[in-house]
């Protein structure tokens, strides 16, 4: 019998094992509903309609909406052609890859996604960091100086697996002859890598619901971190504005000064093309007059239209519709000048974009060698493109009346990148440009993006070998003009400052500063750590206040800022505004010591500590019994015990002295004081270290005759006290639902008061007073009830 209860007990423990280990191994719910596929026919419509949102929009489509869509896909086409040509050059790849990139992805994205008015492709922040990530690429295979100034140079593959230029290697002629591959082809591949596991990082944070990420990106963060970018991106463009190939500044940490200072250097060398800074000047004018234009013409003009059904005049609202491309108009007058022109021959000698194939983009896979490379600047540019462009999703819904779904946005962006990888694209993102135009120029649903690719496809098998007499300097002076947003953001400072958002003021410098002399990368994770860094320091030093009650209400408000309000008499009501943690423990004590004008019992300072107390306790039984008293002598001499009497008295009288002076209190206080409220409300939670700062906080104040009251504490919080042992050490009858029943609990409640911090009060005052407190803690005699108005 005892054997099979032993073997059941063992089943049963190895049952309770196992089910463990089938817990610890089970993933958290979001990842668990995420992975498990749909089993019946209703589940698998719902998971349709979900991961493919062109299923619902397609089915709900409204033919009105067909010229709106119509006229804003061939808007933002316009502007996908130059933008995909000059960010390609910011990303170092040939500029029909830009084309690609802001054609493939788009397609992807518009079959997927959840926003209506969200363009994406091609943006200059992003573009910045691939060309970056290509940059360092470039540097470890030893190719940067020849493979950064020319797409052309051949390249070939030695023995050991790495690169070498033909030009530079005579042993290498033979493989040289075998090989057709070029540095535009290896920069190609890096970037193909790059997007893939940029999409691969994307995918996975939807897949598994990883969005809340960008909460680390505060608002700040970004604009500064933007800013900063805008900054590398105007730099990169001065070697086409003076018209070199290269320059001679490694990437990295202090590329925005080198940079500046070599360009200044051929400046007052007088060895820059003068043809390449007179087109950027001229561009940059007719950009800036076209957007003023547009900026006119956008305002609403009343004018005066006659109708000839009513024979009279009627005022009617118009508006121009759709902006002038100031962008598409520069390209084709300086492609059309260039032509004319010939700005590549001499005298102007002036960089031009070259050839540009037709036809549609090739099929291209990763290169696995390149993944490890590449990884750190992925997993970067995908939290900046989804912040960036949730951020910009959400804007747009909360504008126009919609929803969007972030895991579906994410999951969006990821097969994008992924599916753009497999057609020579580089990493997609959202453009803040294209969809402000896209919104204005009436477009309603995902059917935008359709057009402009459908249109963007016809430029590339057929038209664009036109762009290729296009000066280069065109192309820098419009990403420079589209710099104009983003460096506005400066202003964002003293948006801050007007509102004394000086954590935000501080965040956004130091991110801006970082971002351009360290680079995009350790730029953004200098941002985030110092972001939460300040968050720390804030939670450590919160705002602490002391609260007052507005007259005949059941108001209590901050008594700094509220000066109607008013103290309650001999009651502290006390507000710490963050969580009590083990950051702030220490800091929390300290206010609430510092508003209470509690001390500690110090010697040196001259108050009257347990020794200094038991020694005047002591001085003052030695007079009494030499024969300062005759109730001694009295007594004494009734005893008839003489002096075994008087030293027995004597003896028990010192020993009551040494325990009463043993259990005074460890510090002094307002002799005014009689409650301390604190207010719990602004606890978001509280740990281990917390509930032991509250609970010695109450017993070091009850020494002193002090209660102390927690008031409005949350639900999850007095779990958490019950957790800890808090109510075993001081009860439940110190929390209140409300200040206001704190303060009418304080109200009715008898206290003696210490009065040892009145540095008024004699020796013999003190004395008598912890005599009185002794007196009352052993014998449990009655005391007076506290009047607290």
């Amino acid at each position: 019998m005892e054997e099979r209860e032993r073997r059941q007990s063992s089943s049963a423990s190895g049952l309770r094992k196992l089910a463990r280990v089938k817990k610890l191994l089970t993933p958290p719910e979001p990842v668990r509903s995420a992975l498990m596929p749909p089993r019946t026919g209703k589940e698998w419509r719902s998971f349709f309609l979900v991961h493919l949102p062109i299923l619902q929009w397609v089915w709900h489509y409204q033919w009105r909406y067909l010229l709106p869509d119509f006229i804003s896909g061939v808007t933002v086409s316009v502007m996908r052609i130059p933008q995909g040509l000059a960010y390609a050059l910011l990303a170092e790849l040939p500029p029909v890859i830009g084309l690609y990139t802001n054609f493939v992805p788009v397609i992807f994205y518009s079959i997927l996604c959840t926003s209506r008015h969200l363009s994406v492709g091609t943006f200059a922040v992003v573009s910045l960091m691939v060309g970056n990530a290509i940059s360092k690429v470039m540097e470890m295979e030893g190719l940067a100086p020849i493979c950064l100034e020319s797409d052309e140079a051949e390249l070939f593959v030695n023995g050991s697996g790495r690169y070498g230029v033909c030009e530079e290697a005579g042993a290498g002629s033979s493989l040289c002859e075998a090989s057709n591959f070029t540095c535009g082809d290896l920069k190609l591949n890096v970037a193909v890598t790059l997007s893939f596991m940029t999409g691969c990082i994307m995918f996975l944070m939807g897949l598994l619901q990883l969005g809340f990420f960008t909460i680390f990106l505060s608002e700040s963060l970004v604009s500064g971190y933007t800013t900063g970018a805008a900054v590398h991106v105007f730099t990169s463009q001065l070697r086409h504005v003076i018209g070199v190939k290269s320059l001679d500044v490694p990437s990295g940490i202090l590329q925005v000064p080198l940079t500046w200072y070599e360009v200044l250097k051929l400046v007052f060398k007088g060895t820059v093309n003068t043809a390449s800074v007179v087109i950027t000047i001229v561009a940059i004018v007719i950009l800036v007059v076209i957007k003023l234009l547009n900026k006119f013409l956008s305002k609403p003009l009343r004018c005066s239209v006659f109708s000839f059904k009513d024979k009279r005049f009627h005022t009617k609202t118009l508006k121009w519709p759709i902006p002038i491309p100031g962008a598409i108009v520069v390209v084709i007058l300086g492609t059309a000048v260039s032509y004319g022109a010939k700005f590549s021959a001499p005298p102007f000698n002036v960089t031009l974009v070259g050839d540009i194939p037709t036809g549609p983009p090739s099929f291209s896979l990763l290169e696995p060698r390149f993944v490890p490379s590449v990884i750190q600047d992925a997993f970067t540019i995908a939290i900046v493109t989804v912040t960036v462009s949730i951020s910009m999703a959400k804007l747009f819904a909360k504008q126009y009346k919609y929803a969007i779904d972030s895991t579906q946005e994410l999951i969006a962006y990821g097969v994008m990148n992924i599916g753009g990888s497999l057609f020579s694209s580089f990493v997609s993102s959202a453009s803040l440009s294209r969809s402000v135009i896209q919104a204005n120029s009436g477009g309603k649903t995902q059917l935008v993006s359709l057009v402009s690719s459908l249109i963007l496809m016809v430029v590339i098998t057929a038209l664009s070998f036109l762009f290729e007499p296009l000066p280069r300097a065109v192309l820098a002076s419009t990403i420079w003009v589209a710099l104009y947003g983003m460096f506005t953001q400066v202003l964002d400072v003293y948006k801050y400052v007007k509102w004394s958002s000086f954590s935000d003021v501080l965040i956004w410098l130091v991110v801006f500063l970082s971002t351009v002399l360290l680079g995009v990368d350790l730029g953004l994770g200098v941002g985030v750590a110092f972001s939460l860094m300040v968050v720390i320091v804030r939670t450590i030093l919160p705002k602490s206040t002391l609260l007052g009650r507005a007259r005949e209400t059941e108001i209590y408000r901050d008594m700094e800022n509220f000066h109607q309000v008013k103290a309650v008499p001999r009651v502290l009501i006390f507000r710490f505004q963050a969580p009590l943690c083990f950051l702030n423990v220490a800091v929390f004590r300290k206010r609430l010591d510092i508003v209470s004008e509690a001390k500690p019992v110090n010697l040196a300072s001259g108050e009257p500590g347990c020794l200094k107390t038991l020694w005047y306790k002591i001085f003052h039984r030695c007079q009494s019994y030499r024969g300062g008293s005759g109730n001694h002598g009295n007594a004494n001499h009734q005893s008839g015990g003489g002096s075994i009497s008087r030293s027995a008295s004597f003896q028990r009288a010192l020993q009551d002295d040494v325990v009463s002076v043993i259990k005074a209190p460890p510090m002094i206080v307002r002799k005014d004081l009689h409650t301390i409220i604190v207010d719990c409300a602004p606890f978001g939670f509280l740990d281990i270290a917390g509930v032991k700062a509250l609970e010695q906080t109450a017993v070091d104040y009850d020494t002193c005759g002090i209660q102390v009251l927690l008031a409005a504490m949350t639900k999850g919080n007095r779990d958490m006290l019950q957790r800890a042992g808090f109510y075993e050490t001081c009860g439940k009858e110190w929390l209140f639902p409300s200040i206001q029943d704190a303060v009418q609990h304080a109200k009715h409640e008898t206290r003696l008061v210490p009065m040892l911090n009145d540095s008024t009060a004699s020796v013999e005052d003190e004395v008598a007073l912890a005599n009185t407190n002794h007196v009352q803690s052993t014998e449990s005699s009655s005391v007076s009830v506290i009047n607290l108005e």
